[in-house]
C-alpha cells in the first residue's frame, strides 16, 4: 500500500459529496419520510441519541471508503487495465441479470 500515490484532495471532496448527498437524502423535507415509512417506523419520532458518535462514524466510514477506492483504482494501474476491469465487471452484471431473468417466474 503506497500512501503515497493517495489524492487526498479527491479524498476529502468524496467525503464532503458523500455527506451533502446523505443530508439531502435523510432531510425531512425529501426523501426521510418515504424512506421512515418503508423502515415501517411510521409515527415513530427518530432517535436524537448520540448523534455526535453517528456523525463521527460516517465521516469515517466515508473516508475510509474514499481511501480505499484510491488504493484500488491506483492498484489498477495503466488506464487499459482500468478499462479491461470495467468490460470485466460489465460482463459479471450482464451474466448475473441473465441468470437472475432466467430463474425468476413470471419474467
Amino acid at each position: 500500500m503506497d500512501f503515497g500515490s493517495i489524492n487526498w484532495l479527491a479524498v476529502v471532496a468524496c467525503v464532503v459529496v458523500s455527506m451533502v448527498s446523505g443530508s439531502l437524502w435523510y432531510n425531512p423535507r425529501t426523501f426521510f419520510p418515504v424512506w421512515w415509512k418503508v423502515v415501517g417506523k411510521e409515527g415513530e419520532v427518530p432517535g436524537m441519541q448520540n448523534m455526535g458518535m453517528t456523525w463521527t462514524l460516517t465521516v469515517l466510514s466515508s473516508f475510509v471508503q474514499a481511501v480505499a477506492m484510491s488504493l484500488m483504482v491506483t492498484a489498477m494501474g495503466s488506464p487499459g487495465r482500468r478499462r479491461n476491469a470495467c468490460f470485466r465487471c460489465a460482463g459479471w452484471f450482464h451474466a448475473l441479470a441473465r441468470l437472475y431473468r432466467a430463474h425468476v417466474p413470471g419474467q
